[in-house]
């Protein structure tokens, strides 16, 4: 803009192809990014794959505001400094740059609004935490689980089809939870719990829905290492989910108890705090005995202390 001339050819196709890219959308940068800095450059996702793509992306808008701040300063100013005998490289720096520095700093707060809620170009570069195995989600193709992160972005239905010729629907996904409904009769939802400052697990809850639902819970460090249950849980008591009222007396309960002849429990995880509830379903009984067993079955919390989940009475 100080150096070259408005109708200058070169800078005529910079502007225009900053005009271009600023209305590219994210995910595009992403691809761009994993291709040049993830699959060439460094071999894998990384915090400065991230930065670059991110860079590259809010570029042309700071190209932009940046150029018309500069056009905004009154030519009188660098005349005036011309007459006083400065320099071109001092009128620059000493009186166009401060005043038209309140407009560059404005293009460089919108730039960062625009990558503060863009996530996909991250996703597809700096990834969130350490590839999730196969033995979790093994049904789902790598394009699978990118295609559903890009349909949540838009604000689309997440249905793909996955490796069994079926459907999967990633129901929720937020920064530290993730529910997915993997198969028609298995459900996966995964919570990030705090463990310092910097460091999270993984709790993996899957319900698999058979004539009667059961869930497995387990918990994994970043490094997918599965963390053995007594360090992390202590698992209710059957008897512990059944509560005695005015309706039904301790000797009520004993005759449903003796009608399970499988115990069935669910377990799911919340998006919005750091609770385990236990279900104890009543299994394969008629429905009237399950009704009875309704009114005196109690879910159980637990919540998690950064350590380990306690029961929340």
């Amino acid at each position: 803009t100080e150096y070259t001339s408005s109708t200058n050819k070169f800078v005529a196709v910079v502007r225009m192809a900053a005009e271009t890219l600023a209305g590219i959308p994210s995910i595009v940068y992403g691809i761009f990014g994993m291709i040049l800095f993830v699959e060439m450059l460094f071999k894998g996702f990384s915090l400065i794959a991230g930065i670059l793509t991110m860079a590259i992306m809010i570029l042309p808008l700071v190209m932009r505001t940046t150029e018309e701040a500069l056009r905004a300063v009154p030519d009188t100013f660098r005349e005036g400094s011309f007459a006083l005998g400065a320099g071109k490289l001092r009128t620059i720096f000493r009186v166009v740059l401060p005043s038209a520095m309140p407009g560059i700093i404005a293009g460089v707060i919108l730039a960062f609004g625009r990558v503060v809620g863009e996530t996909a170009a991250l996703i597809y570069t700096s990834g969130t935490v350490k590839a999730v195995p196969d033995s979790l989600l093994g049904i789902m193709t790598k394009n699978n689980r990118l295609d559903c992160i890009d349909f949540i972005e838009n604000d689309m239905e997440a249905k793909v089809r996955n490796r069994f010729d079926g459907f999967t629907v990633l129901k929720a996904l937020t920064l530290d939870y993730l529910d997915l409904q993997l198969t028609e009769n298995c459900r996966v939802e995964m919570k990030l719990l705090p463990v310092g400052d910097s460091v999270s697990y993984v709790c993996v809850a899957r319900t698999y829905s058979g004539p009667v639902a059961e869930s497995v819970v387990e918990l994994y460090t970043p490094e997918w290492e599965r963390v053995p249950e007594t360090e992390w849980i202590s698992r209710p008591e059957y008897g512990d989910f059944w509560q005695t009222n005015d309706s039904v007396d301790a000797t009520e309960v004993e005759r449903l108890q003796h009608l399970q002849d499988m115990r069935f429990v669910c377990a799911g995880l919340q998006p919005d705090d750091m609770r385990l509830t236990f279900t104890l379903l009543p299994g394969e009984v008629d429905k009237e005995e399950a009704e009875r067993m309704e009114k005196v079955l109690r879910p159980l919390a637990y919540e998690w202390n950064g350590r380990r989940f306690v029961r929340v009475e």
